[in-house]
């Protein structure tokens, strides 16, 4: 439950980030048969930005993981990043509040 809802938070902030710059939003979901999934696709000037969103105030690596691995089969996919609740920043992951 708690899941469902923080990424329920991280999507509607994706959407105000848009439209704050002046965007229509074009923000998706993407999953395959293979049961690779990305939770948020936004698309910008024909380039896509993936986002795995986790409630965990933890980053794992197999966060990390599934993103680079989506990156790589998503044709058109210029960046990955993890959006979670904690408060380490490395460079393929986001604190939700700096969204």
């Amino acid at each position: 439950f708690k899941g469902a809802i923080f990424e329920n938070l991280a999507i509607c902030e994706l959407m105000k980030k848009e439209l704050n710059a002046g965007k229509d939003p074009h923000i998706n979901f993407y999953r395959e048969k293979s049961g690779l999934e990305v939770d948020a696709v936004v698309s910008s000037a024909s380039q896509l930005h993936l986002y795995e969103i986790k409630a965990s105030s933890t980053l794992r690596p197999d966060f990390i993981s599934n993103m680079k691995n989506a990156a790589e089969r998503i044709p058109g996919a210029v960046s990955s990043t993890v959006i979670y609740n904690g408060p380490q920043m490395p460079p393929t992951a986001v604190n939700i509040r700096d969204i």
